[in-house]
Parts: structure tokens; C-alpha cells; sequence
């Protein structure tokens, strides 16, 4: 069997891929100015371009903003990739950012000189980060509908255990005197649940 080994070291691998891959620098031009697009970002740069577009599209509450996504990955994008200076307050700049989003080419002259493998596997990244907290999102919000029926179920239990011996006769009663009656529907009702109460702790003493 042949012997597969080579004494290529990590070392000379990196140099190598150095001489031959260096990072480049193109220019564009976008409305009458010329800006310079690096065609690859780094690790940190990559991850930081992720985290900025997944800031904008999900709120502090982690809700979804589905209609923000598009122009999150474009304002990102140009960012990460161009040395544009993002504005301090973004906030107040949003719709001079949109305009110049969609209505001039800056987004289009950028993605078109960047390298397309790392941006569709940026794109691809955003997508699965999406995803995965959207469905946490919906794991959470399922967890509190449960808390929230087992809360009730409990509180219903209690509600009944404390009224549970009401005939027919007495609910007649009461909405006969509601009726007939001018006064206080709601001091009423308590007063007849405070009454029940009453009486179910005394029968619950005397057991």
C-alpha cells in the first residue's frame, strides 16, 4: 500500500494559500463617489455582520420582523463590506438609509465585486439563525399557554371547591334579586362567593 503521508507542514499550507489568496481592495463608484469593497470579510467581520443583521430584524423582545429582513441584510452588507461609516444614531438616519438602499445601486455594486461563496454562506447562516429562534420563540410562547391553562385548571378547581354545594335554587335566586333589584351586581356576588367561603371553611372545621 502506498504511503499517503507528504511533509507539506500547516505552515507551508498557509503561505501558500497567503501568496495566492490575498484579500483584495476594489472600488466602486456610487453616486459620484468612489468606495473602496473588500471582496472578503474576516472571521470576526463575518460574525459581526451576522449579529448587526439579526439586531435589526428581531426587536428586544425577540419578536420577527419579517418586513425588515431585506433591507437589513442590504444596510449590513454594505456596511460590513465597504468602509462606509455606520450613522451613531440609526434610528433617525432609517429612511435616508432605505432610500439609498433601494433607490440607488450602492447594494448591487457591492455584492457584485465581493466574493459570492462566503455572502451566500453568510445569507445561509442568517437563515438558519432565523429560524432557530423563531422556533424557540414559538417553544416559549407554547411553555407559557401551558403555565397559563394549568394556572386556570388550578384556579377552577379552587373556584369550584369553594362553591360547589350552589343548588340551582340559589343561582335562581341571585339573578332573580340582580334583576329585580337596584343594586350592586358586583358587591352582591361577592358578597354570596364570601358567604359559600364562609360555610366551606366552617364545614371544613367541623370535619
Amino acid at each position: 500500500m502506498a504511503d499517503n503521508k507528504t511533509n507539506i507542514s500547516y505552515d507551508d499550507l498557509i503561505m501558500n494559500m497567503n501568496d495566492k489568496t490575498n484579500i483584495t481592495i476594489k472600488t466602486i463608484k456610487v453616486l459620484g463617489e468612489n468606495i473602496d469593497v473588500k471582496t472578503v470579510l474576516t472571521m470576526e467581520e463575518f460574525e459581526h455582520a451576522l449579529n448587526g443583521m439579526l439586531r435589526l430584524i428581531f426587536t428586544e423582545d425577540g419578536e420577527y420582523n419579517a418586513f425588515i429582513k431585506d433591507f437589513a441584510v442590504r444596510i449590513c452588507t454594505v456596511f460590513a463590506y465597504t468602509g462606509v461609516i455606520i450613522p451613531e444614531d440609526f434610528t433617525s438616519e432609517a429612511d435616508d438609509l432605505y432610500k439609498l438602499m433601494y433607490c440607488t445601486n450602492f447594494y448591487d455594486a457591492v455584492t457584485g465585486v465581493i466574493n459570492k461563496t462566503q455572502y451566500d454562506v453568510l445569507l445561509n447562516a442568517l437563515d438558519e439563525e432565523i429560524n432557530k429562534q423563531n422556533y424557540s420563540n414559538i417553544d416559549r410562547v407554547n411553555r407559557k399557554v401551558a403555565e397559563l391553562t394549568s394556572m386556570i385548571e388550578t384556579l377552577g378547581k379552587q373556584f369550584e371547591d369553594i362553591i360547589g354545594d350552589v343548588s340551582e335554587e340559589d343561582v335562581n335566586k341571585l339573578l332573580s334579586a340582580i334583576e329585580n333589584v337596584n343594586i350592586d351586581e358586583k358587591k352582591l356576588v361577592e358578597a354570596f362567593v364570601a358567604e359559600k367561603y364562609s360555610d366551606a371553611n366552617a364545614e371544613a372545621k367541623e370535619e
